[in-house]
């Protein structure tokens, strides 16, 4: 599915398909969600839609890379799901102007927040991440949320201080709740993992836990 803007600059509510743009309109594409993908990487999306900001690859069983995500320097909302053999996450590295990052469904280990922009905003983290500890480097987070059903993990690094928003669904054998000591009682909290739950932070809302 792909998006346009509108006579306004505003991305554009319904989705098209590519047969609905001429190919000489392929630059005006801003926004677009990729399906069951044959290319190993990306190398190729770049000379066919040049000015992507939004972007989404999932259900797509040959990626092995994101080769080529860097030249997309002004791409602000990137999600991946369900992406198998995905393993090369370095191209993001170029991605500076991140804001939202969702990653979902991708079972193996991968390292993949060395990469991400330290600006984003947005952080959703539903796949088994293994460079989970360097999470406290994001310090300008308004909503993260971790989502970790497979995981055996009995603790969680620090969380940094987020501005609107944590939510954390999963980690069945998780022992601790100490992890979020940095979380303001301000923040809207979600919270589906294990409970009851010790080392609460006393100035959380300890209900939500019970």
């Amino acid at each position: 599915m792909f998006f346009d803007r509108d006579s306004e600059g505003r991305m554009s509510f319904r989705g098209k398909y590519l047969a609905e743009f001429a190919p000489e309109n392929y630059h005006q594409i801003v926004g677009c969600s990729l399906s069951g993908l044959k290319k190993k990487d990306l190398t190729w999306l770049y000379d066919a839609f040049p000015s992507l900001v939004k972007l989404t690859i999932e259900k797509t069983s040959n990626i092995t890379s994101l080769n080529g995500l860097g030249k997309f320097t002004a791409l602000n909302e990137f999600r991946i799901e369900n992406c198998p053999k995905l393993v090369d996450f370095s191209a993001l590295g170029s991605c500076q102007a991140l804001k939202n990052f969702n990653i979902e469904k991708i079972e193996h280990e991968i390292k993949v927040l060395q990469f991400v922009s330290r600006d984003v905003e947005e952080l959703y983290l539903g796949s088994n991440v293994v460079d989970l500890s360097m999470i406290a480097e994001f310090g300008k987070l308004s909503a993260l949320s971790l989502a970790g059903h497979e995981s055996d993990a009995e603790e969680l690094p620090d969380m940094p201080s987020v501005s609107t928003s944590f939510g954390l669904e999963g980690f069945k054998k998780l022992k601790s709740a100490k992890f979020l000591t940095n979380l303001s009682p301000e923040v809207r909290i979600r919270w589906w993992g294990p409970k009851p739950i010790a080392e609460v932070p006393a100035h959380l809302n300890a209900d939500l836990f019970k």
